[in-house]
C-alpha cells in the first residue's frame, strides 16, 4: 500500500515547470494524504497548515455529525483537550508579568490546602512543567470523568502522597494544570473562563474559542469514538474537572491566530516567552513540548508541539521556529493515528517522501468486537503475524484500550482474550499486568489479581495503581479473616 500511495501522489502533483509554486505543490500533497486518511476512517475533521506564516491549506474532511451526515465546516468548533494547557501556561505567565504572582512562589501561598511538609517545596513552575511530583488525577481508578466534582472534592482527590520530590523527575499531571487554573482564579477573583476571554481570546479576536462549564450545542463538530459497538457519541465528560487542563474549545483558524500572536509581544514579555518555551525535563516546557537543535545545514530551529485527547476528540498543534511553519489537526472521531498523520504532513513541508499511514490495530479489533468475532480475529492475527504487522500498527497501549472498553461493558471473557494477547506480545509491560490485575478484580478472582499486581510492581516499583490495589486486597483479606 505504501509504495502505491507515494506513486499516486507523484502522478497527481503537476511538474514545477508548469508554473506551480512550491507551496501549492505541498498543499496538494497534504490534501491527497488527508483525503486518503479520511477515506480509510483514520482522520475526520479540519486541518490547517501554514508555511512562512502563510496558510497553504485549510480544509475540512468528513462529517461533523454522523447521525445527520453533516459535512464538517471550517467554522465548526472542536474541543482541544490538553492543548488547553498552553493557554493556561500563558495565563499564569501573564499574571506574573502583571506582578500578580511569581512562578517561583510555593503553591501553598495560594492553595492553603497544600500547606505541610510534603508539599512545601512545590512551586508554580513545577506545576507548569509537570515536575511537581503530584500524581495525575485522571489515572486514579476511582476517578469518574463524568462527575461534576466540587473544587473541594477535586483538591481532596489530588492531595495524595507525592510520586517524587518536586523538581527531581517528570510525570505528566493533569492535576498540576487543574491547580494552576485554581491559582489564577484565587489571585484574580475571576473565573478561569473570564480570565481567558479578557487576557487572551478577546485581544487576539479568537471569537470561536472559549472555556465554559456547559458543553457546546451549536456550531460544533460532535465528538465520536470507536467502541465495541462501532462509532458512538462521545461519553459524558465534566467540564468542571477538565477545566484548565483540557476544557477549551477552538477552531483551526483561531489556533492560527494563537500561533501568530506567540511571535510577538501582544501576550507576553520576551522574558516570559523564554520561560514558556524552555524545556525542563522530558522536553517539556510550560504547556508545550519543545525540541531545539540544528538542521542538516546547521541552521538553528525549535519545534513546539502538543496534542490533546478526550474520548471524542484528538487534536494536535506543531509550530517550527524560525520558518513559521504550523500544523493544526482537529479530529472529532478520536483517531489514534493523528501523530503519524502529523509526521507525514511534516514530511511534505520539508520535501521528504510521504509514507503511507497505517491504521492502529484497535480499528480492526473494535470491528471484531462489534461483529462478535474477536476470538476468530485474534487467532487469525496470531496465525499471520507478518501480514497484519505490515498492514496495521501494533502498540501495547492501543491494544490495551480495547480490553478496557470490553471491561466497561462487562464483557470480561473477551477482555481477557485481548489482554492475554497483549501480554504475549509485551511480556515485560508493567502496564498490561496492571490491567490484567484490574480485570481479575472485576471478575472476582482476588488471588489471581494479586499475582498480576505483584508482577506489575516488580516491573515498575513506582506503579501507584498496583500499590493501592495490593493495599486494598490486603485490607480485604484481613477483614475477611476477622
Amino acid at each position: 500500500m505504501g509504495k502505491i500511495f507515494i506513486i499516486i501522489i507523484a502522478l497527481l502533483i503537476p511538474d514545477q515547470g508548469v508554473g506551480q509554486s512550491e507551496k501549492e505543490s505541498k498543499a496538494i500533497q497534504i490534501d491527497i494524504l488527508l483525503t486518503e486518511c479520511n477515506s480509510r476512517g483514520i482522520f475526520n475533521g479540519v486541518a490547517l497548515v501554514a508555511e512562512e506564516g502563510e496558510i497553504i491549506l485549510h480544509k475540512g474532511y468528513g462529517v461533523s455529525d454522523r447521525k445527520e451526515d453533516k459535512h464538517v465546516t471550517l467554522s465548526d468548533r472542536f474541543y482541544i483537550g490538553s492543548i488547553t494547557k498552553q493557554f493556561t501556561a500563558v495565563l499564569i505567565l501573564k499574571l506574573q508579568d502583571q506582578n500578580v504572582l511569581s512562578i517561583g512562589d510555593p503553591i501553598s501561598k495560594y492553595l492553603p490546602e497544600f500547606k505541610g511538609d510534603q508539599y512545601k517545596d512545590i512551586n508554580i513552575h513545577h506545576l507548569l512543567t509537570h515536575t511537581s511530583g503530584i500524581h495525575n488525577y485522571t489515572s486514579f481508578p476511582e476517578f469518574n470523568p463524568s462527575k461534576d466534582y466540587t473544587e473541594k472534592e477535586m483538591i481532596n482527590l489530588i492531595k495524595t502522597p507525592l510520586v517524587f520530590e518536586p523538581g527531581s523527575k517528570w510525570n505528566y499531571s493533569n492535576s498540576g494544570y487543574y491547580l494552576l487554573g485554581k491559582i489564577s482564579e484565587r489571585v484574580s477573583k475571576k473565573s478561569y473562563g473570564e480570565l481567558m476571554d479578557e487576557n487572551i481570546f478577546t485581544p487576539l479576536q479568537m471569537n470561536n474559542t472559549a472555556f465554559d462549564t456547559s458543553w457546546l450545542k451549536n456550531n460544533i463538530a460532535k465528538g465520536y469514538w470507536r467502541t465495541i459497538n462501532g462509532f458512538s457519541p462521545m461519553p459524558k465528560y465534566s467540564l468542571h474537572t477538565l477545566f484548565a487542563s483540557g476544557g477549551i474549545y477552538s477552531t483551526a483558524e483561531d489556533l492560527y491566530k494563537w500561533d501568530k500572536a506567540l511571535y510577538g509581544n501582544q501576550l507576553l514579555s520576551d522574558a516570559s516567552k523564554e520561560i514558556l518555551f524552555s524545556p525542563v525535563l522530558f522536553d517539556y516546557a510550560c504547556g508545550w513540548y519543545v525540541k531545539k537543535g540544528n538542521d542538516e545545514e546547521g541552521n538553528y530551529f525549535e519545534r513546539h508541539f502538543h496534542g490533546g485527547m478526550i474520548k471524542g476528540y484528538h487534536t494536535f498543534i506543531l509550530r517550527r521556529i524560525p520558518s513559521k511553519q504550523l500544523i493544526v489537526l482537529l479530529d472529532n472521531s478520536y483517531s489514534q493515528e493523528i501523530q503519524d498523520i502529523k509526521n507525514r504532513i511534516w514530511s511534505a513541508l520539508i520535501k521528504e517522501p510521504i509514507k503511507d499511514v497505517k491504521p492502529k490495530l484497535s480499528n480492526l479489533l473494535f470491528d471484531a468486537c462489534a461483529n462478535n468475532e474477536l476470538k476468530k480475529s485474534i487467532d487469525t492475527i496470531k496465525s499471520n503475524p507478518d501480514t497484519f504487522e505490515n498492514t496495521y500498527i501494533f502498540e501495547e497501549y492501543d491494544i490495551n484500550t480495547v480490553g478496557y472498553r470490553l471491561m466497561d461493558k462487562e464483557r470480561y471473557e473477551e477482555a481477557e482474550i485481548i489482554l492475554r494477547f497483549n501480554l504475549e506480545r509485551y511480556p515485560d509491560s508493567w502496564n498490561v499486568y496492571d490491567s490484567m490485575g484490574e480485570l481479575q478484580l472485576k471478575m472476582g478472582n482476588m488471588g489471581i489479581a494479586e499475582g498480576f499486581y505483584v508482577k506489575s510492581l516488580d516491573l515498575n516499583p513506582d506503579n501507584i495503581s498496583a500499590k493501592n490495589a495490593l493495599r486494598k486486597l490486603k485490607e480485604h483479606t484481613t477483614n475477611k479473616i476477622q
